[in-house]
Protein backbone atom coordinates (compact mmCIF):
# COMPACT_ATOMS: atom_id res chain seq x y z
CA UNK A 1 0.00 0.00 0.00
CA UNK A 2 1.17 3.23 -0.64
CA UNK A 3 -0.71 4.99 2.00
CA UNK A 4 -3.47 6.61 -0.13
CA UNK A 5 -6.73 6.36 1.46
CA UNK A 6 -7.83 6.28 -2.09
CA UNK A 7 -6.45 3.58 -3.59
CA UNK A 8 -8.59 0.54 -1.71
CA UNK A 9 -8.30 -3.28 -2.72
CA UNK A 10 -11.15 -5.44 -3.38
CA UNK A 11 -10.15 -7.15 -0.37
CA UNK A 12 -10.55 -4.25 1.77
CA UNK A 13 -14.11 -3.54 0.91
CA UNK A 14 -15.48 -7.44 1.42
CA UNK A 15 -16.68 -7.69 4.92
CA UNK A 16 -15.38 -11.12 7.17
CA UNK A 17 -17.47 -13.73 7.73
CA UNK A 18 -17.48 -12.43 11.13
CA UNK A 19 -18.49 -8.89 10.97
CA UNK A 20 -21.28 -10.20 8.61
CA UNK A 21 -22.40 -12.61 11.30
CA UNK A 22 -22.20 -9.86 14.01
CA UNK A 23 -24.12 -7.67 12.19
CA UNK A 24 -27.17 -10.06 11.94
CA UNK A 25 -26.57 -11.06 15.46
CA UNK A 26 -27.54 -7.62 16.28
CA UNK A 27 -30.09 -7.04 13.71
CA UNK A 28 -31.77 -9.96 15.87
CA UNK A 29 -31.69 -8.72 19.27
CA UNK A 30 -32.87 -5.33 17.85
CA UNK A 31 -35.50 -7.29 16.45
CA UNK A 32 -36.62 -9.52 19.25
CA UNK A 33 -36.31 -6.27 21.77
CA UNK A 34 -38.54 -4.24 19.59
CA UNK A 35 -41.21 -7.31 19.56
CA UNK A 36 -40.96 -7.41 23.20
CA UNK A 37 -41.67 -3.93 23.42
CA UNK A 38 -44.80 -4.13 21.55
CA UNK A 39 -46.06 -6.89 23.77
CA UNK A 40 -45.00 -6.10 26.89
CA UNK A 41 -47.15 -2.53 26.00
CA UNK A 42 -50.63 -3.83 24.38
CA UNK A 43 -50.25 -6.42 27.90
CA UNK A 44 -49.96 -3.32 29.98
CA UNK A 45 -52.64 -1.70 28.02
CA UNK A 46 -54.99 -4.85 28.07
CA UNK A 47 -54.54 -5.53 31.72
CA UNK A 48 -54.78 -1.53 33.28
CA UNK A 49 -57.00 -0.45 30.64
CA UNK A 50 -60.05 -0.64 33.12
CA UNK A 51 -58.31 1.91 35.75
CA UNK A 52 -57.96 4.69 33.58
CA UNK A 53 -61.63 4.83 33.38
CA UNK A 54 -62.10 6.13 37.48
CA UNK A 55 -59.74 8.63 36.84
CA UNK A 56 -60.66 12.07 37.15
CA UNK A 57 -58.64 13.72 34.56
CA UNK A 58 -60.01 17.08 35.87
CA UNK A 59 -59.02 16.63 39.58
CA UNK A 60 -55.52 15.08 38.56
CA UNK A 61 -54.96 17.87 36.38
CA UNK A 62 -56.05 20.80 39.01
CA UNK A 63 -53.73 18.83 41.97
CA UNK A 64 -50.32 18.07 39.70
CA UNK A 65 -50.80 20.72 36.79
CA UNK A 66 -47.08 21.70 37.10
CA UNK A 67 -46.14 17.87 36.43
CA UNK A 68 -48.32 17.05 33.84
CA UNK A 69 -48.52 20.12 31.97
CA UNK A 70 -45.56 22.26 33.03
CA UNK A 71 -42.83 20.30 32.62
CA UNK A 72 -43.27 19.52 28.89
CA UNK A 73 -44.10 22.86 28.36
CA UNK A 74 -40.64 23.37 30.08
CA UNK A 75 -38.62 21.32 28.00
CA UNK A 76 -39.85 21.78 24.66
CA UNK A 77 -39.43 26.06 25.47
CA UNK A 78 -36.15 25.10 26.46
CA UNK A 79 -35.24 23.45 22.95
CA UNK A 80 -36.82 26.36 21.29
CA UNK A 81 -34.49 28.78 22.71
CA UNK A 82 -31.50 27.01 22.46
CA UNK A 83 -32.30 25.96 18.96
CA UNK A 84 -33.02 30.06 18.20
CA UNK A 85 -30.01 30.78 19.56
CA UNK A 86 -27.70 28.46 17.44
CA UNK A 87 -29.49 28.88 14.88
CA UNK A 88 -28.79 32.91 15.22
CA UNK A 89 -25.39 32.94 16.68
CA UNK A 90 -23.82 29.39 15.39
CA UNK A 91 -21.94 27.38 17.71
CA UNK A 92 -21.74 27.51 21.27
CA UNK A 93 -18.83 28.14 24.13
CA UNK A 94 -19.57 28.09 27.97
CA UNK A 95 -17.39 29.14 30.65
CA UNK A 96 -19.25 28.90 34.06
CA UNK A 97 -17.57 28.37 37.12
CA UNK A 98 -14.12 27.65 35.71
CA UNK A 99 -15.74 25.21 33.88
CA UNK A 100 -15.53 25.10 30.23
CA UNK A 101 -17.27 23.77 27.46
CA UNK A 102 -17.76 24.07 23.58
CA UNK A 103 -20.43 22.78 20.56
CA UNK A 104 -22.33 19.93 21.64
CA UNK A 105 -21.76 19.68 25.24
CA UNK A 106 -22.45 23.72 25.81
CA UNK A 107 -25.77 23.31 23.76
CA UNK A 108 -26.61 20.39 26.27
CA UNK A 109 -25.47 22.29 29.55
CA UNK A 110 -27.62 25.71 28.59
CA UNK A 111 -30.51 23.68 27.71
CA UNK A 112 -30.70 22.06 30.84
CA UNK A 113 -30.49 25.37 32.75
CA UNK A 114 -33.12 26.88 30.67
CA UNK A 115 -35.35 23.74 31.66
CA UNK A 116 -34.54 24.03 35.14
CA UNK A 117 -35.10 28.00 34.79
CA UNK A 118 -38.75 27.65 33.08
CA UNK A 119 -39.55 24.28 35.27
CA UNK A 120 -39.00 26.16 38.65
CA UNK A 121 -40.93 29.84 37.28
CA UNK A 122 -43.81 27.90 36.22
CA UNK A 123 -43.71 25.55 40.12
CA UNK A 124 -43.55 29.05 41.49
CA UNK A 125 -46.39 30.51 39.60
CA UNK A 126 -48.78 27.65 39.95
Amino acid sequence: MTGDPRASSEEDKKTSKWGAAARIFVQIIYAALSATIVIAVVRIVREGGGALATVDLVKLYDQHGPAAIGIPVAGISALLLVSLARALDGPMSLDVFGIKSEGASATCIVWAILFLVIGLSFRALW
